[in-house]
């Protein structure tokens, strides 16, 4: 059982350092879903914008449900890979044919809709339902390492379950919203008990912090050893028609981005490769390069632009999209700051 006084204490702080964001102003299950969806992915400072825009394109559920899925996922551009945007068009349509347009109250309930994880779940039955049920996310695990001082890395199963029986006991407490308690102890990891040296001079809770009275603060949470980064190269051709059109390809097998829109495309790893086309190239044009990291790999991208004569003919999985809409196609960030470093160029 937690020491009496800590979620109290937490949702009081809570209310006076509360983020006055837009979509927290009216909080419906429709917002609470897109919003925490948006920031799994995207910091919050990146996302406000995005968000913003996507609710100016699908004010409710029903219009997101009614909406063409390809829609859906340019006004999901700048939140994430778009695998989550096709699965917001899958489960706001599920929620409207199967649900009548209304959210399961019920964690477990919210669970079966499509792009509703644990988490989602338990932030929209939490916030809009009243359901004594707590949210875990990266943030809650690095509050909760320190609380308990527990030296179990956070992807060991053991870890969610020493931390879930305080969590639960805490959520309960008399005259506490488990809304609020959850969004308070996601706001104290993402603003005071963060990464590295947390602000424990700020904390609300720091007499009932294990690792402040131990002085393992910096110490938690414990990692399991990150695997080795595998170096590749990822070469792209920007290919451009006379009409000013540009090329997309969007491969249901390609080794990065499955199923997103990509440049033609070839990722040259150790010993193999995996490419969308083997484009017959008219001009070349200087290439841009640029150096990220990506799901475990350590990537040397690199974009080329190439003029097309009359005759091209592209694989017909392949699109041409006008330049004024090539950005909103784009969906990893690293290929937008890719693209955007060759215009800048260009001009």
């Amino acid at each position: 059982m937690g020491p009496v006084g800590f979620s109290k204490k937490l949702v009081t702080w809570f209310h006076k350092h509360k983020e006055d964001f837009f979509f927290r102003k009216n909080r419906t299950p429709y917002t609470v879903w897109i919003s925490e969806v948006a920031l799994q992915q995207t910091r919050v400072g990146a996302a406000l914008e995005p968000i913003k825009r996507f609710f100016d394109h699908f004010e409710s559920l029903e219009a997101l449900a009614a909406a063409d899925e390809d829609d859906v996922i340019r006004a999901f551009q700048g939140l994430g890979y778009y695998n989550r945007a096709r699965n917001l068009s899958r489960g706001a349509k599920a929620l409207v044919a199967d649900h009548g347009g209304r959210f399961p109250e019920r964690a477990t309930e919210l669970e079966k809709i499509p792009s509703i994880g644990p988490y989602t779940a338990a932030a929209i039955a939490s916030i809009c339902f009243n359901e004594r049920v707590p949210v875990i996310d990266g943030n809650v695990r690095r509050v909760m390492s320190r609380v308990l001082n527990l030296e179990i890395p956070v992807q060991d199963k053991k870890f969610d379950s020493e931390i879930i029986s305080y969590l639960h006991e805490e959520i309960e407490e008399p005259g506490v919203s488990p809304g609020n308690f959850n969004e308070a102890i996601m706001q104290l990891g993402q603003k005071v008990c963060i990464k590295g040296k947390p602000l424990c001079d700020r904390c609300p809770v720091q007499n009932h912090c294990a690792a402040f009275k131990a002085g393992t603060t910096t110490t938690l949470p414990v990692m399991k050893e990150k695997k080795a980064k595998i170096d590749c190269t990822w070469r792209m051709l920007l290919i451009e028609n006379q009409k000013g059109q540009v090329l997309f390809d969007q491969p249901e097998d390609f080794y990065f981005l499955k199923g997103h829109p990509v440049f033609p495309s070839r990722v040259e790893l150790p010993g193999q490769h995996f490419e969308t086309a083997n484009y017959s190239q008219k001009k070349q044009l200087p290439v841009v390069k640029r150096h990220t990291s990506i799901t475990h790999h350590r990537v040397s991208i690199e974009l080329q632009t190439v003029m097309t004569g009359a005759g091209f003919s592209p694989r017909p999985a392949s699109c041409w999209v006008d330049k004024n809409q090539v950005e909103s196609f784009i969906a990893a960030s690293a290929l937008l700051k890719t693209y955007q470093q060759l215009k800048k160029q260009d001009a």
